[in-house]
């Protein structure tokens, strides 16, 4: 689907009944700004002063909406025993998470477990821990900017088998068993294949056959290069 060029987050949520309620969990990056306003995708849009922490909204009937929020926010908020669980399983797809973000919180998409596709974090250069825990529809992981990996950004099963880390200058010594799912190519375009299999604890506790593709071509989990 094209991508516009709205400058702030965009969301796809689905209802799965005609009263379900969506709940934005997590404060946006907007302490400084007068207001933020949220376009529910349904007709409605909220004007909120400074923080749209806990804002909630319900939906009149089933389908997909898109909702733009005018500021990036850092998470989605975490899955806690208040009944947020059915909130989370609304997110369908991350469009955009800002131009402006550049760190993630912690558990910042855990337990979304019906968010699917590819996951572009443009701008983000640093990702909490469980971040992206059970994420197990994700198909692929873009963070073009992102130097120093946190080897539990994906505990317990993100479903990405691509992941691309351009800039990426390390991979931690237990990536693989953190993850969780089962990741086939790394796109590590800053790291030579030396550098890879030299590195403490290559093949970085992988279960199964990985790919590394280098600047200078790839190298198999086993230590060949190919």
């Amino acid at each position: 689907r094209p991508k516009d060029v709205f400058d702030g987050t965009e969301l796809l949520l689905e209802a799965t009944d005609a009263s379900s309620r969506a709940l934005i969990v997590a404060g946006s990056l907007s302490q400084g700004r007068p207001s933020v306003t949220v376009d529910w995708g349904d007709g409605t849009v909220d004007t909120v002063r400074g923080s749209i922490r806990n804002l909630t909204h319900e939906y009149g009937r089933k389908g997909a909406y898109r909702v733009r929020i005018s500021d990036d926010i850092r998470s989605f908020g975490y899955t806690d025993w208040s009944g947020r669980t059915a909130q989370r399983l609304m997110l369908r797809e991350v469009v955009s998470v800002g131009k402006r973000v550049t760190d993630l919180e912690g558990y910042a998409f855990n337990n979304c477990k019906r968010l699917e596709g590819v996951v572009d974090l443009r701008n983000v250069t640093s990702i909490g821990g469980y971040a992206f825990g059970t994420t197990v529809r994700v198909t692929e992981l873009r963070m073009p900017n992102l130097t120093y990996p946190n080897e539990t950004s994906f505990y317990s099963g993100c479903g990405a088998s691509v992941i691309r880390m351009p800039k990426a200058v390390c991979v931690p010594y237990a990536f693989f068993e953190y993850f969780g799912g089962q990741p086939t190519d790394l796109y590590l375009d800053a790291m030579t294949r030396a550098a890879v299999g030299n590195s403490d604890g290559f093949p970085f506790r992988a279960r199964y056959p990985v790919r590394f593709h280098c600047s200078d071509g790839v190298l198999s989990s086993d230590g060949r290069y190919l």
